[in-house]
């Protein structure tokens, strides 16, 4: 090509940008034929609009693009990297990953933008004036200047922000949970209700920062400088104090106070009884000899910590680590240490007489000499522990476990606990155990082969993974029994029923029958009986706690008190169930069929009864059930003639065929619901959400649905005959064969919209969007089409109403026809 060939090709492509009659960035430069990805490094873009362009993984290093308009444009990976954004609007922009490492954003508007996981280290924010609401999560803005940025908002989680300087920004209400703020410049800086929860705050500068009603628990705040910042209501639990410099102008609650000066030994003699230290920061602090009778330690962290000689009565130090603590010739009777983790802890000669020790963990615990007589140590682990010469007469062990206890002559134990100790170590060879009371005692992996335990009481006894080939267990009450993993053979003599919970427990069954079964009182805790056929069977007590009964038939069946807690039935028949007093917190119960069912008296807290059928369900004042459901029922039940729904919550609720004529459900939220077949002839739905809800065939004839969010809704075969769907977000919804004549569809998005075989004759579509909408087969006979925006919408040549020039004229508008 020789110069006068180029020349004359420059020429026209200048010409061609000159004539285009688009001022799109995109368009342009692809008449120009330069690469949005790869052909703008260092060029200069400033104040150029590239708003809502797809600019992901673009190459902009070094480019002056200040001033620019990149309003909900895509940038995720892209490389910014030394780029001049400042007074860039950047709001809505996606900057996921996107490296902006020595970016000048000064000024820059970030509000809403998507920054997850972007490079900013070096990046300097001064000033940008908004970033509200961006999303900053595990960013890299390590040594990046944001002095007197505006962080309203943000979302900062897991971000990296180390020597930043963050010095008089406005982070108040921003989410920095997890974050890595050590060495950072935080002074005078507006935290007001900022989560902090779990960051890293270690030699950061907060000297007059404004921390009120912050969340920093668990926070690491160690050798930072908080004197005269404001800390009145901030959430300082378990929170690390240790070396923190605060002086008289800091603004701190009593109760942190008294931590601070506890940690850093400010005081010599500690009177702390009755003090609040709840869920408090004191790992390896010395409070030997400290008077800590009736003090709240809950949940707080002593691991380490010297308690020697302490007064701890009637303290209450549940869920407390207390791990490797000392605690010699500590007081301890009556206090409530359930929960708590004592592994290691050295507890010699300690009083712990009356204590609460259920479920602590004591492995590897010293408590030789120790006082424990009527403590209550069920379900306490003890394995390791050594109680030589300790006193536990009186004391409660039920499920506690005592594998590798040492225990010597002078040990007070009683005559039940000190055999189920011989059983569990294994001290004698053959035993003897027919009707011995062993109820609740923990015997996981005890070598029971051959033992003689006919008429032996073993309810609610642990005896997961025991060997019991070969045992006599004829008469043996094992109600509440643990027997997951339990060996049995062919010599184990055992009755039928509990046969039967060992095969289900431990799944040696396959498409087992258990219609009209007797499993009453028999721990299933986390049994696998999903699609199991249930029917008629008696459950009544049962643990069911965590179990899978998703497409479980129990019909009919007797549940009344069982423990049912946490369990899956989704899906699950329980028509005509009898659910009395039966636990169902935390169940799943979504799409679970409960139609007739009783559950007068159960706990439904917490419960997850999406898509459920409540249908003819016995309630009463005793049901636990939260107000959203109830709500469900009483519609579903038709227990009040006139229904006031506006802002209602009825997201996810089966409403099939529900008769709610006329009902005021303005503003109400039905994401997700059923309410295929449902009457809504003449109901205010005007301003719902309605998204992804399942309308097929329900009446909505005359309804008031403006302004509706009813996106990707399924309306198929609906009766929308009428209704005013004005300004109507129906965008990706199915409408095939849906009855709209006369409807007001005016100014409605039904963009991606199924609307093929609907009938829309007289139906008012004027500015509505019908983009890429599928219209194939509709009925368009007298319907307005006046402005509406019609690219790539499919039609039918043949459908009613369609003229030859009514064709043509969509043709000309961007429709598409079947065929053409």
């Amino acid at each position: 090509m020789n110069e006068d060939q180029s020349l004359q090709e420059l020429e026209a492509s200048i010409q061609k940008i000159i004539d285009a009659d688009t001022e799109n960035f995109q368009e342009l430069a692809e008449l120009a034929d330069l690469n949005l990805q790869t052909d703008f490094v260092n060029a200069d873009l400033h104040g150029t609009n590239l708003s809502g362009l797809d600019l992901s993984r673009a190459d902009f290093i070094g480019a002056d693009l200040s001033g620019a308009d990149f309003i909900g444009a895509d940038l995720s990976g892209a490389d910014l990297s030394g780029t001049n954004l400042s007074y860039a609007d950047l709001s809505g922009t996606n900057l996921s990953y996107a490296n902006l490492s020595g970016t000048n954003l000064s000024r820059a508007n970030l509000s809403r933008a998507n920054l997850r996981e972007a490079n900013l280290s070096g990046a300097n924010l001064s000033g940008a004036n908004n970033l509200r609401e961006a999303n900053l999560s595990y960013a890299n803005l390590r040594e990046a200047n944001l002095s007197r940025a505006n962080l309203i908002g943000a979302n900062l989680n897991g971000a990296d922000l180390s020597y930043a300087d963050l010095s008089g920004a406005d982070l108040s209400g921003t989410n920095l949970s997890y974050a890595n703020l050590s060495g950072t410049n935080l002074s005078g800086t507006n935290l007001s209700r900022a989560n902090l929860s779990r960051a890293n705050l270690s030699g950061a500068n907060l000297r007059e920062a404004n921390l009120t009603g912050a969340d920093l628990s668990r926070a690491n705040l160690r050798e930072a400088n908080l004197s005269r910042a404001n800390l009145i209501g901030a959430n300082l639990n378990g929170a690390d104090l240790s070396g923190v410099l605060i002086d008289e102008n800091t603004q701190l609650e009593a109760k942190w106070r008294l931590v601070w000066t506890i940690v850093n030994r400010e005081i010599e003699e500690l009177n702390l009884s009755g003090a609040n230290l709840r869920e408090a920061y004191l790992s390896g602090a010395n409070l030997s000899g400290a008077n800590l009778s009736r003090a709240n330690l809950r949940e707080a962290n002593l691991s380490g910590a010297n308690l020697s000689g302490a007064d701890l009565s009637r303290a209450n130090l549940s869920g407390a680590d207390l791990s490797r603590a000392n605690l010699s010739g500590a007081d301890l009777s009556r206090a409530n240490l359930s929960g708590a983790d004592l592994s290691g802890a050295y507890l010699s000669g300690a009083n712990l007489s009356g204590a609460n020790l259920s479920g602590a963990n004591l492995s590897g615990a010293y408590l030789s000499g120790a006082n424990l007589s009527g403590a209550n140590l069920s379900g306490a682990n003890l394995s390791g522990a050594n109680l030589s010469g300790a006193n536990l007469s009186g004391a409660n062990l039920s499920g506690a476990n005592l594998s590798g206890v040492l225990i010597d002559e002078n040990t007070q134990l009683e005559a039940k606990w000190r055999l189920v100790w011989t059983i569990v170590n294994r001290e004698i060879e053959e035993l003897n155990l027919s009707g011995a009371d062993l109820s609740g005692a923990d015997l996981s992996r005890a070598n029971l082969s051959g033992t003689n335990l006919s008429r032996a009481n073993l309810s609610g006894t642990n005896l997961s993974r025991a060997n019991l080939s070969g045992a006599n267990l004829r008469e043996a009450n094992l109600s509440g029994a643990n027997l997951i993993g339990v060996l049995i053979d062919e010599n184990t003599q055992l009755e039928a029923k509990w046969r039967l919970v060992w095969a289900i427990v431990n799944r040696e069954f396959r498409e087992l029958n258990l219609s009209y079964a007797n499993l009453s009182g028999a721990d299933l805790s986390g049994a696998d009986l999903s699609g199991a056929d249930l029917s008629r069977a008696n459950l009544s007590g049962t643990n069911l706690s965590r179990a899978n009964l998703s497409g479980t038939n129990l019909s009919r069946a007797n549940l009344s008190g069982a423990n049912l807690r946490e369990a899956n039935l989704s899906g699950a028949d329980l028509s005509r169930a009898y659910l009395r007093e039966a636990n169902l917190s935390r169940a799943n119960l979504s799409g679970a069929n409960l139609s007739g069912a009783n559950l007068s008296g159960a706990n439904l807290s917490g419960a997850n009864l999406s898509y459920a059928n409540l249908s003819r369900v016995l309630i009463d004042e005793n049901t636990q059930l939260e107000a959203k459901w109830r709500l469900v029922w009483t519609i579903v039940n038709r227990e009040i003639e006139e229904l006031n729904l506006s802002g209602a919550d009825l997201s996810y609720a089966n409403l099939s065929g529900a008769n709610l004529s006329g009902a005021d459900l303005s503003y109400a939220n039905l994401s997700g619901a059923n309410l295929s077949g449902a009457d809504l002839s003449g109901a205010d739905l005007s301003r719902a959400n309605l998204s992804r809800a399942n309308l097929s065939g329900a009446n909505l004839s005359g309804a008031n649905l403006s302004r509706a969010g009813l996106r990707e809704a399924n309306l198929s075969g609906a009766n929308l005959s009428g209704a005013n769907l004005r300004e109507a977000n129906l965008s990706g919804a199915n409408l095939s064969g849906a009855d709209l004549s006369g409807a007001d569809l005016s100014r409605a998005n039904l963009s991606r919209a199924n609307l093929s075989g609907a009938n829309l004759s007289v139906a008012n579509l004027s500015g509505a969007n019908l983009s890429r909408a599928n219209l194939s087969g509709a009925d368009l006979s007298r319907a307005d089409l006046t402005n509406s925006h019609l690219r790539n919408a499919r039609f039918s040549s043949n459908s009613l109403g369609m003229t030859e020039e009514l064709k043509q004229d969509l043709i000309k508008r961007g429709a598409i026809f079947d065929g053409g």
